[in-house]
């Protein structure tokens, strides 16, 4: 993502945390990619049997988006076949998706 995506980012989960819970872009990209790391070692850990992480579902679904226009059924081929955090291997490696919530 480009600069003024993450600092639209940082702004939308600032407002959502309150006055007392300012967060960076560094903050933020931290966590996206601390989450996709996270994701990725799940994948390779349960390997066909489910995640008792509670983001798994989510971000499997972002990934999945991201990689094929569905969600992943599991498994390997929704890393990219990566081993690495930092990405790369296939499209789904470098999937960089933020999902915003609407204030209603």
């Amino acid at each position: 993502m480009r600069g003024r995506d993450w600092e639209e980012v940082a702004e939308a989960v600032s407002e959502r945390g309150g006055s007392n819970n300012k967060k960076s872009v560094e903050q933020c990209k931290n966590k996206i990619d601390n989450l996709k790391k996270r994701y990725k070692v799940e994948l390779q850990r349960i390997s066909g049997s489910g995640s008792s992480w509670h983001w798994f579902k989510h971000i499997e679904v972002i990934m999945g988006n991201a990689c094929n226009g569905k969600s992943s059924g599991g498994g390997a081929a929704a890393a990219g076949g990566d081993s690495e955090g930092g990405g790369g291997g296939g499209s789904c490696g470098n999937a960089n998706v933020v999902v915003k919530q609407v204030k209603r």
